[in-house]
């Protein structure tokens, strides 16, 4: 019970750290900062999910991030469908369509699967460019309007026309997402998916079929980016084909990997400081990908498990036995 007590604190610490986030830095820049914190975090625990918790080395999480945002946009611009049901099929087309990708190419490994879901990203990217009626192309797309309210009468609400409103809805999702992760990894389910990722063949010989495991995953993990999109395009106000290309998916997995691949709290911490600490210093892209190039260098070097994992050695000594920072799925 101690134990669990004390691996129950990183996410209650998470949720107060979250709520009291725009009291204690107040003001609209820091309020966009902790939603593109919020949706990164969505991002790359989903990404871990698949990359770290299972280990399958699939690199194109940035097209589900796209096709959850262009999917619900385009229903609401092009059909008029209302925002929150778009918002709900943009999350299904994502799912809908790792389901499809992940059937086909799960059975690869390794630098055969990277390359065969390399090739769907930038096929998707492609389309996007090139579909100009329905797309308009490498213009992009203006998002004029803003989603209506959601929320439960007399308990709370969440008006998007207020940036703190939208920090909270993305705040709320990303913590969703890592306790869902969390949960997931310490389930009989979680314990599956982690023995697929050590030694696949000896799953298959226990009985396990781990085709079916594995898309399961890629498929869960995949419509969690659909939701990031579908959730922060209205906010961003203008989606286009190069938010979501390759080098998107590069982005997130060295978040994943410098916050520390297969801990749950990795990609927290990683987002956190790598999303942050640019914008603070306020560095161009070009110098932002050099300096995560030469971070991710160093940790793989000097933090094998990341920065949760040093975090963890760091206050190792102030608790019980096991894992608090950088707990493993």
């Amino acid at each position: 019970m101690a134990r669990r007590s004390w691996q129950a604190l990183p996410l209650v610490g998470l949720l107060a750290a979250g709520v009291l986030y725009p009291r204690l830095l107040p003001g609209d820049y820091f309020l966009h900062l902790g939603i593109v914190v919020s949706l990164y975090i969505i991002l790359t625990s989903s990404l871990n999910l698949i990359m770290g918790i299972t280990g399958q080395f699939a690199i194109a999480h940035a097209a589900f991030y796209g096709v959850g945002a262009y999917g619900s946009i385009l229903l609401v611009t092009r059909l008029g469908v209302p925002y929150w049901w778009a918002w709900a099929a943009g999350i299904l087309l994502a799912g809908i369509a790792a389901l499809l990708i992940g059937a086909s190419t799960l059975h690869l490994k390794g630098a055969y699967l990277a390359i065969c879901t390399f090739a769907f990203s930038e096929l998707f990217r492609l389309l996007l460019d090139n579909w100009i009626s329905l797309t308009n192309g490498a213009n992009g797309i203006i998002i004029r309007f803003v989603p209506p309210p959601i929320g439960i009468p007399g308990l709370f609400r969440f008006d998007l026309g207020s940036r703190r409103s939208y920090y909270y809805l993305m705040f709320t999702f990303a913590l969703v997402t890592v306790w869902f992760v969390r949960r997931l990894a310490r389930s009989d389910l979680g314990r599956v998916l982690g023995a697929i990722r050590q030694d696949e063949t000896l799953a298959l010989t226990a009985g396990f079929d781990t085709r079916r495991y594995k898309l399961l995953a890629f498929t869960v993990g995949s419509m969690y980016a659909g939701l990031a999109g579908a959730t922060y395009a209205p906010y961003l106000s203008y989606i286009a084909p190069d938010l979501f290309d390759v080098n998107e998916t590069i982005y997130i997995m060295m978040i994943m990997m410098i916050g520390g691949i297969r801990s749950i709290w990795g990609p927290v911490w990683g987002s956190i400081l790598l999303v942050s600490l640019p914008q603070a210093l306020d560095i161009t892209p070009l110098l932002r990908m050099i300096a995560y190039g030469l971070v991710l260098i160093l940790v793989m070097i000097r933090m094998p498990d990341g920065l949760a994992g040093f975090l963890d050695r760091l206050v190792s000594r102030l608790r019980p036995g096991g894992t608090w920072f950088g707990e493993k799925a």
